[in-house]
């Protein structure tokens, strides 16, 4: 279902712009675009409601289109501006994409003054302190002492302020012709826009891989210091509580057959870590003792010889690799093992109903891969580096 681009249309509600207004709204509905105007399709609303609902509208919008020429509009004394006004404030503080129009005589006007706005600004953060919350008191003062006011005082010196409020908030502004609608020139401000967007999709897993990889960098600093806190001087004070929380991020997941292939195929499950026991060999001896055990890992073998070639924790001992992985039927569980220097970890995990002992023999490297190549890989990786250090 397609979602049209909702666009804005704001300006003073004055005779001269009420034909460009409508001929906007129509000729963007006519693109399929959703204008949103307030004499089309928001008001009328009771005088409290209305601006609320007009700034509502601005909030719900993608765009907005201001038109600018010699009136200021309604000023609101509880909000110090006119509505327009607010309706450009709110479209500026939430980064919406704000396109403004204004009379050209209009804006040359103001680039005459555009400098005794700084110099009045300047003078009035010497005496107050701070910016003015408005420019219009000194748009007022500016604009009826200007050469060119006796000639022109059929424009409101409050125009002026929301002008230069405009400028100042990096704003640049097309000239307003108010015999035609600026269409073409708001088609050109849409086609960059799209192409902007067609440039963003084209990186949007980019962008997606960047959000995931800062959020899992923050889990994985939050994990590590954690980690951290159980040692002191080169041993593990709480070891239940150290397998504890590696263990809660010991996640499972799918395992798939040629993954990544056109003959990627589903062959079973495994579920979440549910125990994990630690063994270390201390110096003259044979044997692998058991530090500690958590979850539903039981503490039966308190030691193992390491002449006990039955044995998972010692297979993995003596063998040159860091990981091994082996599967028990009768429990249905995998043993995923760590060797770190003088630690073994063995991490427990259930397999689905259906795993058999069929699919470890033929598909053991896709159940491997499938554990290696997870996310908690991350954590195990820091685990395997910290024990390395540890005496």
């Amino acid at each position: 279902m397609s979602n049209p681009l909702k666009i804005f249309i704001s300006s003073v509600g004055q005779d001269s712009l009420s034909p460009l207004r409508n001929q906007l709204f129509d000729e963007l509905k006519g693109m399929a675009h959703h204008p949103v105007m307030y004499e089309r399709n928001i008001g009328p609303w009771p005088r409290a409601q209305s601006v609320q609902r007009c700034l509502e509208a601005v909030s719900e919008s993608d765009i907005f289109i201001l038109l600018i020429s010699n009136k200021g509009g309604s000023y609101y004394q509880e909000y110090g501006a006119t509505v327009t006004h607010l309706e450009f404030l709110r479209a500026n503080n939430e980064n919406k994409t704000v396109i403004p129009f204004i009379e050209r005589s209009v804006s040359d006007l103001y680039w005459r003054m555009n400098s005794q706005f700084e110099e009045k600004i300047q003078q009035y953060i010497e005496v107050n302190g701070q910016h003015p919350d408005s420019y219009s008191e000194i748009a007022e003062e500016i604009w009826k002492g200007h050469s060119s006011y006796p000639s022109n005082s059929h424009i409101d010196s409050y125009v002026f302020g929301f002008i230069h409020d405009l400028v100042t908030k990096g704003n640049y502004f097309e000239p307003l012709n108010l015999g035609i609608a600026p269409l073409e020139k708001i088609k050109e401000y849409l086609s960059d826009l799209f192409r902007q967007a067609r440039t963003l999709l084209a990186i949007e897993p980019i962008i997606h891989q960047h959000i995931q990889n800062a959020s899992l960098h923050q889990k994985h600093t939050e994990f590590s210091f954690k980690l951290l806190d159980f040692i002191k001087e080169g041993q593990i004070t709480n070891c239940r509580l150290f397998l504890a929380h590696i263990q809660a991020l010991m996640d499972g997941g799918d395992i798939l057959y040629k993954k990544g292939t056109v003959f990627e195929k589903n062959i079973g499950y495994f579920e979440p870590c549910c125990g994990i026991t630690m063994y270390k060999i201390f110096p003259d001896s044979q044997e692998l003792i058991l530090l500690e055990a958590t979850g539903i890992a039981g503490d039966d073998n308190r030691s193992y010889s390491l002449a006990d070639n039955t044995s998972f924790v010692v297979q993995t001992y003596l063998d040159s690799l860091e990981n091994k992985l082996f599967y028990q039927p009768e429990k249905q569980l995998l043993y995923f093992t760590i060797k770190a220097s003088k630690y073994i970890l063995c991490l427990h995990y259930p397999v689905s109903d259906d795993f058999t002992e069929e699919i470890m023999e033929r598909f053991q490297k896709d159940v491997f891969d499938a554990i290696l190549n997870s996310e908690s890989q991350l954590y195990r990786g820091f685990v395997t580096k910290l024990l390395g250090g540890l005496d």
